[in-house]
């Protein structure tokens, strides 16, 4: 596990700059306590801060191919390094290094661009090419690795993170308004956007080449199939080739030269991925660890600590008291060089720093939810199906606008949940799947942004969502969802969550759930048997109950949260103060302050349950003090 960068000019005569490399890594040497490098040649140059996990002591980047034309940097993990390092072998590779970052090189060199096909595993990585002038960059199939990149002027520059990006002396800072509006309508920024202007993101499954001529390529090498299904009348069948591939995504996580566990919540998911290790390792060799909060509603310790006790495996249990929450909270969000808006980020990062102090690699549930159908907003979606068979077009757009319009009788009679869910019925179903999660309607936002900051915006909304859509493969409306909410709220908000959380932490998290087979043999699964009747996730709670109690298994999901909506009528309130007054807002000038004012004031005075709003607006703020600063 590593943080990447890089630099490379269009004109050969330019020649890039050792210490602006180096420069570019002390950004992210949270990826990478253990070791650095640099290579610098004429107008290349690649970075990599390193985390140990594999090959301890000769997995040092840069890596070179054995004439020393060919150069990689990569942050992640091939899971099957071994395999290839074999079949290379055999064809006459030689290799100086064990890492798997070599095999990457050497997999280049006998397959050229479609190596990565080949690559099971969480990945980001370049490589230079010097014999065709050219720098090739790769992303794994579900991002889980990070990768920014921008042109600017006469170079191309890459890095995990944004903050890298950010130290190049040349590069100027400025907000792309319109993300502004993504981040309201979303809480984070869409790929292949950013809240920067000029920095993009590589989308998972895609790579980019560009060469001297600044020709930029992109290509996407792999995407989910639903087409193919298996019969849902045998499901023991279908329960033992979950079983089996989800053993087997596993085992090839537990590959490290590093003590490593898991997280567990108590839910069906990180249960499963921690039954499954103690299948194939000793129970008493396993440490699992979990952060509890004095709050009962939210905390999940309980079961967590009942499922360890189930499987015998080592547990470790840190309860967090209000106190160093909030005294970590700040900081917590100033780590994000883009804003993200999922209060989740701060119990993630408190358990990847606890479970820092004994492990570097830790195995988690993440992707559970999105593939078996783990929502309540997918059996939502049966409900709504139903309302637009009974009512037509016409009617189902406007309901949104009769509830403005009386928003003073509904705001009475109505709570949120149902409120929402009615708004979303004005939508098409592909984009109500993400209009219910939104933290602000677009009606909203056009009130919430000023004058101004609306000038310099399109007039559309949800374009991604239409876009993702538009390449799904399959027939089945709970397929689609399933899909749009991996290609965007799974690989945009939730899988950079944790990157971030855990990657400042210099912790390793691996997920299982997110093998390649995993990812496809899911897809391959009627949805009929992931929500069954009322019950969300049904086929994997059937497997579940091999290893699992029933009282584990069909409790109500809680989330991996924390008490905000109370937090913000109390103890954050001086955080509020400081980042949404009145002044500051209206200094920036992107809102309109009465606005923000008459949210407070309902959720201070107890008429509404705004937390979700005030806190998309609280770490923008937070963020644009720190990340940006000088901006304009």
């Amino acid at each position: 596990m590593c943080g990447i960068c890089g630099n490379f000019y269009f004109n050969p005569s330019e020649r890039v700059d050792a210490g602006t490399i180096a420069g570019m890594c002390e950004a992210i040497v949270h990826r990478g306590p253990d070791d650095q490098g640099v290579y610098a040649d004429q107008n290349i140059g690649l970075g990599a801060r390193r985390l140990s996990i594999i090959d301890l002591e000769g997995g040092h980047q840069p890596v070179h191919s054995e004439d020393s034309s060919k150069w990689v940097v990569q942050n992640g993990e091939i899971y099957n390094f071994r395999e290839l390092r074999d079949t290379l072998k055999q064809k006459g590779h030689e290799f100086y290094t064990k890492s798997d970052t070599e095999v990457i090189l050497h997999a280049y060199e006998e397959y050229g661009e479609r190596c990565v096909e080949r690559f099971e595993g969480m990945f980001a990585f370049a490589i230079w090419d010097a014999d065709k002038e050219q720098l090739f960059l790769g992303r794994d199939r579900m991002g889980k690795k990070p990768l920014h990149y921008m042109v600017l002027n006469d170079q191309f520059m890459f890095s995990s993170e944004i903050k890298s990006i950010l130290r190049h002396p040349d590069f100027r800072k400025e907000i792309e308004d319109e993300q502004v509006k993504s981040y309201l309508l979303y809480g984070y920024i869409p790929a292949p956007d950013s809240i920067f202007k000029g920095i993009k993101k590589l989308p998972p499954a895609h790579t980019l080449t560009i060469t001297g001529s600044a020709d930029i390529k992109i290509r996407n090498y792999w995407n989910m199939d639903f087409r193919s299904k298996i019969a849902e009348h045998d499901e023991e069948k279908i329960i033992d080739m979950i079983t089996f591939c989800l053993k087997e995504s596993v085992r090839k996580r537990l590959v490290s030269d590093v003590p490593l566990g898991v997280f567990l919540s108590g839910g069906v998911d990180s249960s499963l991925v921690l039954a499954m290790m103690c299948e194939l390792l000793p129970p008493e060799d396993i440490s699992a660890f979990s952060i509890g909060f004095e709050e009962a509603e939210y905390d999940e310790s309980g079961y967590a600590k009942a499922v360890a006790d189930r499987l015998g495996v080592n547990h470790r249990l840190e309860m967090l008291p209000l106190g160093k929450v909030l005294k970590n909270l700040p900081r917590i969000i100033q780590m994000l060089d883009e804003p993200i808006a999922d209060p989740s980020i701060v119990p993630t990062y408190m358990l990847s720093d606890f479970t820092r102090k004994y492990v570097t690699v830790a195995l988690s549930g993440d992707g559970g939810d999105e593939l078996f159908g783990g929502y309540p907003k997918y059996y939502a979606h049966k409900f709504s199906n139903f309302y637009d068979s009974l009512f037509p077009a016409l009617i189902r757009r406007n309901v949104d606008k009769v509830l403005y319009r009386s928003r003073d009788i509904t705001e009475k009679i109505l709570n949120d949940k149902i409120k929402r869910f009615l708004i979303g019925l004005s939508y098409s179903p592909d984009i109500r799947n993400h209009a219910w999660i939104s933290p602000f309607f677009p009606r909203e936002i056009e009130s919430l942004l000023t004058e101004e900051a609306k000038n310099s915006l399109s007039n559309g909304y949800f374009g991604e969502v239409e876009e993702h859509a538009a390449t799904f493969i399959g027939e089945e409306p709970l397929d689609k969802m399933i899909y749009l909410d991996t290609k965007l709220t799974l690989a945009d908000l939730y899988l950079v969550k944790v990157d971030r959380a855990s990657m400042a932490c210099s912790l390793e998290v691996r997920s299982p759930f997110l093998d390649r087979q995993m990812v496809e043999l899911a897809a391959s699964i009627p949805s009929k048997l992931k929500v069954k009747g009322a019950t969300t996730k049904y086929i994997l709670k059937r497997v579940a109950e091999r290893y699992l109690p029933e009282r584990i298994i069909y409790r109500k999901k809680m989330g991996f949260g924390m008490p905000l909506s109370n937090w913000l009528r109390r103890e954050l309130t001086p955080l509020i103060h400081e980042n949404l007054s009145e002044d500051r807002i209206k200094n920036e000038g992107f809102f309109n302050y009465p606005v923000i004012e008459g949210l407070l004031n309902e959720h201070f005075e107890g008429k509404k349950d705004n937390s979700f709003r005030i806190w998309n607006l609280l770490v923008f703020q937070i963020w644009l003090n720190r990340w940006g600063a000088g901006i304009g």
